[in-house]
């Protein structure tokens, strides 16, 4: 299990934007800026946590939904 630790500029996010997955509406993760990447977190670790990155906001929303809902997917088949 990997740690997830950020040491970059944490930035506001208004969820309420048009073109926002339902789920990081609802989640509201934690939202990070590096250089000229996004990043969006949930949680402390990769295993149990949910990760998504992107060259703009829109894509690392859009990345972190993916990555919800294949472990949403992944959960629901244990």
């Amino acid at each position: 299990m990997r740690i997830i630790s950020l040491e970059k500029e944490r930035i506001h996010v208004d969820y309420t934007m048009d073109g926002t997955p339902d789920s990081v509406r609802n989640f509201q993760p934690d939202a990070y800026l590096d250089g000229d990447q996004y990043y969006l977190i949930l949680g402390d670790n990769d295993e149990e946590g949910v990760f998504g990155c992107g060259h703009t906001l829109q894509e690392a929303m859009q990345e972190w939904d993916k990555a919800y809902r294949q472990k949403r997917s992944h959960s629901a088949s244990i």
